[in-house]
């Protein structure tokens, strides 16, 4: 099950990954997360932690950087995996963005009824204040 979003935002690609790569400070735009940090560098195999301000804590590790171009974090759920996947590609003028809500595993049908749709209206304000910080 996946669920994804675009949006446009008019700032440059590295701006926007500064954002990203700054894990300690997501809380001061994305308005679902209470607080987010990683043990250590931004890149692959580091581990973090997100309290979203209506949830529980969740540890993700983040499997996959490209600089300036797209990074995925994974949430182990119970026989299911969570990634969350951001992909950046620079358009004259601006950037367009995708958010990506991808669910894989034995349990994924379930997650993805469970959690999804929650997720996914998430995503959307998540990427409306990332647009607003950036631009």
């Amino acid at each position: 099950m996946k669920f994804e979003e675009t949006l446009h935002i008019e700032s440059s690609a590295e701006k926007i990954f500064s954002l990203y790569k700054d894990v300690n400070n997501w809380s001061t735009w994305d308005p679902k997360t209470k607080e987010c940090f990683i043990d250590g560098e931004f890149k692959v195999g580091t581990m973090g932690i997100l309290k979203p301000k209506n949830g529980p804590k969740g540890k993700f590790t983040i499997t996959e950087v490209t600089e300036n171009k797209s990074f995925t974090v994974k949430y182990k759920l119970p026989f299911c995996d969570l990634y969350f996947k951001n992909e950046l590609t620079p358009q004259s003028p601006g950037t367009e963005v995708l958010h990506k809500i991808v669910f894989e595993g034995l349990l994924a049908p379930l997650w993805g009824r469970i959690i999804g749709n929650k997720l996914k209206k998430e995503q959307s304000q998540t990427m409306k204040a990332l647009k607003k910080v950036a631009e």
